[in-house]
């Protein structure tokens, strides 16, 4: 409810009366005392409530509006104020409803500082409206609006010094500053199109931001062009942001022009730079990589998170954050610990990954060994790990399933088996459960590659009807077609060296026959390989400085039971370079046996040789015959052939000492006779020209268990976890190298702005 009106007769805010300003009764004592006499109103004490309106008081002593002057135009502007107030020495003197001799009028007098303020607006609203019509007149004499009145202005004014060159076009121009020393050089370019639109260049860079400002910009005077000119002089613009841009853009059409003249091989690396230079500038969540740096970045994401971490955080270039990584790499199905055996998903991976293969791919050799595992259980992500796969007990070890074809490069792990112990005959079911399923899915499995151990041997011989360990067996899924059955020759070799080392005759002696075996002579000389010989040689080398056997070694002479599993150690033995040693060393040094000891060591070289061929031009790189892919009609075929006699009349012999195992013998003999046999089917039912005998071993799969202790820490003992863990990373790189067309078209299609990332 508004305040009334206090002074007498005044109906200001009453009920049926004006509606009017009121004002509070002043503070100060003295006004206070002028305003309640000149109200008229007896005995009257005002209360903090009390109001006096605006009728009572002159008009020049309320205050309405606010005023000021335009200091650009001169103007005075005034605007009303939301609340009015009085002057400070304002008092209430006019009372219209009271008698006349009670009011009181006064004439105000103009104060000195108001006549003061009032003349200097009025001087400087004159001094303005000269200012504004002097400036209309420059605005006419200097400004243009046409390519043709620039060049009229142009003439009425002086550019910075050398500015002196101006080129005129139809359609532009352009102010240029030339350096005369030695040569003109033209250092920086200011053009003008039809437009007025102004653009810089310092040289062939375009600049884009010159101080405050930015280019291209309007310009209709002739003075701000020279003004431009002089800042643009002065002013070292290669380093500022928009600048970058126009670097940018010249690095990547000189990249497009030296693409161009590239070979295919090259051009590669000009669209690795030139996607990196087009990230240069751009913020972190508009970046858009490629399908080709995706595929490079989940591949080193998937070998080493840290090592892509501390690549990624050493700013050397741009590259996707770890989640995106994480989320792709998540798309892809390859989690071993749900391919169970007898279950849905049951090589599901293989399956997977057969759609992508060749004919060349499916003819395949499984690979069989054994990784032993560190025994306890772990939980994670809902699930136990670490069970074997038919008990509840944890494994101590795994079987692992992987496919070699025997024509490409194509190999892969199909399934883990992790045991705690396991029969024969539970073997048995699981691998006919892996060859069948691998046929239905497509793949042609014509050969199984395990170890020496009993059990393998033995699960193998179920295949037969007679429980006997053959080379060939029906194939369980095509009677008409055979399944070849062959021990790894890498682990027999290792048994060879074993075996020698493990002698109980004085000098570690082998006793063996003549080779090749002489089929006209009824009785065969034997002839003796002595290790103790190798050590002889040895202590010989060790205080020479010429060398007969420089590949022999303490520990390959002397090993532990765990250097007892290194190839490395067994192929220092057995080499031609021992071989050839002892031989020029019999001349000269009293060796027992050591012409007879180089010739066994001779004869397993070349049969390791011959089984351990990886690559088709081995032989004529080595210059060894033997190192040749086999064919039926080579000599690393007549070799093998040779090599059977020989085993023959060795097993004939029937020694008590210095002779192999029965298990090693059998191991050897049924290989050799195996791989012959191979090497018949694949030339004359494959249609093969050459069989590469390294295809017929678990070397890959050792090699396999390396890179699964690698990625779990380099440590020997590896849990299942990290086997699924290793094996899941192995798998997402194979997945990401078969499926790359497909992961470049679906992630463009992601890229351009699609939300649904679809997977394969």
């Amino acid at each position: 409810m508004p305040y009334r009106c206090c002074v007498p007769n005044c109906r200001g805010n009453y009920d049926g009366g004006p509606k009017v300003t009121v004002f509070k009764f002043p503070e100060d004592e003295a006004m206070r005392k002028k305003w309640l006499s000149s109200i008229r109103r007896d005995n009257f004490t005002p209360s903090s409530s009390s109001r006096v309106c605006h009728v009572h008081f002159h008009k020049d002593d309320v205050i309405w509006e606010t005023q000021i002057v335009d200091e650009r135009t001169g103007q005075l502007l005034r605007a009303p104020l939301l609340k009015p107030r009085l002057r400070p020495d304002a008092v209430p003197s006019l009372l219209p409803n009271c008698p006349s001799y009670l009011s009181k009028e006064e004439s105000r007098r103009e104060g000195p500082e108001e006549k003061k303020q009032r003349l200097e607006n009025e001087q400087l609203a004159a001094a303005l409206q000269y200012s504004l019509a002097s400036q209309k007149d420059y605005e006419n004499t200097f400004s243009f609006s046409s390519l043709e009145e620039l060049m009229l202005r142009t003439k009425e004014v002086d550019l910075p010094n050398e500015w002196s060159v101006i080129e005129k076009h139809s359609d532009f121009v352009c102010f240029l500053k030339i350096i005369r020393n030695p040569a003109p050089l033209i250092t920086h370019s200011v053009v003008i199109d039809s437009n007025l639109n102004v653009s810089l260049f310092k040289k062939d860079v375009q600049i884009k931001t010159l101080g405050k400002r930015s280019f291209p910009v309007i310009v209709t005077n002739i003075h701000e062009i020279v003004s431009v000119l002089q800042e643009f002089s002065d002013t070292d613009c290669g380093h500022s942001e928009t600048s970058i841009d126009s670097i940018v853009e010249i690095v990547k059409d000189s990249l497009g022009v030296l693409k161009d003249s590239l070979q295919e091989s090259e051009k590669e690396m000009v669209d690795f730079i030139y996607e990196q230079v087009s990230l240069i500038n751009v913020k972190k969540f508009n970046h858009r990589f490629s399908s080709t740096f995706m595929i490079l970045c989940c591949l080193l994401f998937s070998i080493s998170s840290h090592a892509y971490n501390f690549l990624r955080s050493s700013s050397l270039m741009k590259m996707p954050h770890p989640s995106t990584l994480r989320r792709i790499c998540s798309k892809f199905n390859v989690n071993l610990s749900h391919e169970r055996l007898g279950g849905s998903n049951f090589l599901s991976y293989a399956r997977q990954k057969f759609q992508y293969l060749n004919s060349d791919d499916v003819n395949v050799v499984l690979s069989v060994d054994e990784i032993h595992l560190n025994s306890y259980l772990e939980y994670k992500g809902g699930n136990v790990l670490g069970m074997s796969y038919n008990s509840e007990c944890a494994a101590n070890s795994a079987f692992v399933f992987m496919l070699q074809s025997v024509k490409s490069l194509y190999r892969d792990v199909v399934h883990i088996l992790p045991v705690k112990t396991i029969s024969s005959n539970a073997l048995y079911d699981v691998l006919l459960a892996i060859i069948n399923g691998l046929e239905l899915i497509g793949y042609r499995v014509f050969c199984v590659v395990t170890d020496n151990n009993k059990i393998n041997s033995k699960t193998m011989s179920m295949f037969s009807l007679d429980k006997a360990v053959n080379i060939v067996f029906k194939h369980p899924s095509d009677p008409n077609r055979p399944l070849f059955f062959l021990i790894d020759a890498i682990h027999i070799v290792k048994c060879i060296r074993n075996v020698w080392l493990n002698q109980k005759n004085d000098g570690k002696d082998m006793f063996y026959p003549q080779f090749p075996v002489r089929k006209e002579v009824e009785e065969n000389k034997f002839s003796v390989a002595s290790f103790k010989t190798l050590k002889q040689i040895y202590d010989i080398d060790s205080s020479s400085l010429v060398k007969y056997c420089h590949t022999l070694s303490l520990k390959s002479l002397c090993p532990t039971s765990l250097e007892k599993q290194s190839m490395k150690l067994v192929l220092q033995i057995f080499n031609r370079h021992v071989s050839e040693g002892l031989e020029v060393a019999s001349d000269k040094f009293d060796l027992r046996h050591a012409p007879s000891t180089a010739e066994y060591i001779r004869i397993i070289t070349k049969w390791f040789d011959v089984m351990n061929v990886k690559s088709v031009f081995k032989g004529k790189h080595k210059q060894n015959p033997y190192m040749d892919p086999l064919t039926t009609d080579s000599v690393s075929m007549q070799f093998l052939l040779d090599f059977l006699d020989w085993l023959d009349v060795w097993k004939a012999k029937g020694l008590s000492s210095g002779f192999l195992t029965k298990e090693t013998f059998f191991a050897i003999q049924h290989t050799t006779y195996a791989v012959v046999e191979i090497a018949r089917y694949c030339t004359e039912e494959l249609g093969m020209s050459y069989l590469l005998t390294a295809k017929l071993q678990t070397d890959v799969l050792e090699r396999r268990f390396g890179k699964y202790r690698q990625l779990a820490g380099s440590q020997y003992n590896v849990s299942v976890t990290q086997v699924y863990e290793a094996e899941k990373k192995l798998r997402i790189q194979s997945v990401i190298n078969a499926f790359s067309f497909m992961f470049s078209f679906l992630w463009q299609y992601h890229s351009r702005g699609h939300k649904k990332f679809y997977v394969f």
